[in-house]
């Protein structure tokens, strides 16, 4: 939520003398702000009721009070006592003449608004992250984003937590154009690595957000400003279902490719590769000093073409992850390429126009038994 907040319910007692309605930053607030404080009851929630009646300028006003957060992303004709960002809790409390109270409480999120006009820029509540949207990104007029802290997700094995886990709301907005994801980090943080990764180089810095479904951490696309002491990625969809992001630096080495199985007699100079590796890595094919690269899809599936002289081949293979942690090499693979003749033939055709002319291409398809069985 953000701006003019309406806030709907029933405050009545028997004997009722007055009602309060107040705001307090976090989920068990110690100092209370007074929004709204009345002495006529109110006896029905015009919410539950369906009475709610909205201005097409201003919105609605609750009938316990309006709470005003602030409004600072863009433009707005009015004058705001807060400026208020993250988790905060409302409080109704309803005291009798005999001055016996009672209460209740909600807790809110308040944050930032984008709109599609101007773009804008969302922020955590530590000013650690920050997310900053182009004009005509988003697939609404206003958006509201949410950015912090979080400790209900854990830090996946290998990566070495550098600012900790945020949560976005909300999870699975999708964008026209990309976003900018940039966070914060603290060089300091740079030494809490294991020996002997210690001090971790800003290389390994990357920006990562949760799969839901497969419960690990994806690493984005990053780019790091040692300048600037921040570590930025582009988003064009939050994460599903929940959102959780963070800044980690990964450390461990991914392992080894397993291709599928190698022929050791190829009659081609060119044939495909394929095999499981760490997701998103690049495997690095090496033909007797040549290589070839292919990058592992998200479910570790790699495929790729890779090229041999006549004679004999030595290939070997290794993954290198995201982060440039580079696998053990395994291999090498003895490949014979050689053209052998055909056992049999038993027919020649040439296919194309039945009468060609002076220029014409032609396929010959030679039919028989061939040296392989492949």
């Amino acid at each position: 939520m953000r701006a003019n907040v309406p806030v709907f319910g029933v405050a009545d007692a028997p004997e009722f003398k007055n009602y309060r309605l107040e705001f307090g930053q976090g989920k068990d607030p110690d100092q209370w702000t007074t929004i709204k404080v009345s002495s006529v009851p109110q006896r029905e929630d015009p919410w539950a009721a369906g009475k709610v009646k909205r201005n097409p300028n201003w919105g609605a006003q609750g009938n316990l009070g309006t709470w005003e957060t602030g409004l600072t992303g863009y433009a707005y004709a009015q004058k705001w006592k807060h400026d208020l960002l993250g988790v905060h809790t409302i409080r109704l409390v309803v005291e009798d003449r005999k001055g016996r109270t009672a209460e209740a409480r909600v807790v809110v999120d308040v944050s930032d608004v984008i709109t599609n006009l101007q773009g804008g820029k969302a922020n955590s509540e530590d000013a650690l992250v920050t997310m900053a949207a182009p004009a005509n990104a988003i697939t609404s007029a206003f958006l509201l984003v949410s950015i912090r802290r979080t400790d209900e997700a854990k830090v996946g094995e290998g990566l070495v937590d550098v600012s900790g886990v945020y949560e976005w709301q909300p999870p699975g907005a999708e964008f026209m154009k990309p976003v900018t994801l940039t966070f914060k980090y603290d060089p300091k943080r740079l030494q809490v690595a294991p020996e002997p990764q210690r001090p971790i180089t800003p290389e390994k810095l990357g920006v990562y957000a949760l799969d839901q479904v497969t419960q690990c951490w994806q690493r984005m696309p990053s780019k790091v400003d040692e300048t600037a002491q921040t570590v930025a990625a582009e988003l064009r969809k939050a994460p599903m279902y929940r959102a959780f992001l963070g800044l980690f630096a990964d450390i461990q080495a991914p392992e080894p490719p397993k291709p599928s199985e190698i022929a050791p007699l190829i009659q081609s100079r060119t044939f495909i590769l394929r095999g499981q590796a760490e997701p998103v890595a690049t495997v690095v094919t090496a033909v007797d000093g040549a290589e070839f690269k292919v990058v592992a899809t998200e479910r570790g599936e790699f495929r790729g073409p890779v090229t041999l002289r006549p004679g004999q081949n030595h290939l070997t293979l290794r993954a290198v992850d995201p982060a440039g942690n580079a696998s053990p090499t395994v291999g090498p693979y003895v490949i014979e390429m050689a053209y052998k003749h055909p056992k049999k033939a038993t027919g020649l055709k040439f296919l194309g126009a039945t009468m060609p002319t002076r220029g014409d291409r032609l396929v010959i398809q030679l039919d028989g038994e061939d040296t392989s069985p492949d």
